[in-house]
């Protein structure tokens, strides 16, 4: 596996991670993802609406989207906002699709999220939460996209600020995700 030593050390300075590593550290974060996913989605009985978490209080079960499910005697969490929010985005009226907008304009300073679950979802109220859960999976595997592409580079720049300039980035055989660092300051 690649390895830089002190002497070429400054090679790999502003190297960044190459296509191949991206996918494969993305690929791994999917495979997380889609393993806990599974797990949870068995625990909640295959119902992708109980991750929105949507409580009685602020959600009236007879005038909500069809499918979701709605805690009895609970406040809910923040999901059921992103899910009124994806529903109707610009709406200014405090109850939509029987979800009731807590504090809106706080609420809707958050819109990108429920943004991409709208168009996800293409604009249909029944694929709202399966299209909210779609977009955390989504951001999920690109940021491990990201912090592949640009994490070394970071690392390798954060050392230096930090005065480290003897850096060596080691890899371990078995596992193509992460580097290692051995660092020593001269003088």
């Amino acid at each position: 596996m690649p390895s830089s030593s002190s002497s070429d050390a400054a090679e790999t300075r502003g190297a960044a991670a190459g296509p191949g590593r991206i996918a494969a550290v993305a690929a791994v974060a999917a495979l997380a993802w889609l393993a806990w996913f599974t797990v949870i989605m068995a625990a909640r009985g295959g119902d992708v609406s109980r991750f929105v978490v949507a409580g009685d209080f602020f959600v009236d079960a007879a005038q909500a989207p069809p499918g979701l499910h709605v805690l009895p005697d609970s406040d809910g969490y923040d999901g059921q906002f992103f899910h009124r929010l994806a529903l109707a985005p610009w709406s200014t009226e405090r109850r939509v699709h029987g979800t009731l907008l807590d504090r809106g304009p706080y609420r809707q300073q958050r819109i990108l999220y429920p943004l991409v679950a709208r168009a996800l979802a293409l604009g249909r109220p029944e694929r709202v939460a399966a299209a909210l859960v779609a977009a955390n999976a989504l951001a999920l595997v690109a940021l491990a996209g990201l912090g592949a592409a640009w994490g070394k580079e970071t690392a390798l720049r954060m050392l230096a600020d930090a005065g480290f300039d003897n850096v060596q980035v080691r890899e371990l055989p078995h596992d193509i995700t992460n580097y290692y660092y051995l660092c020593r300051r001269n003088g």
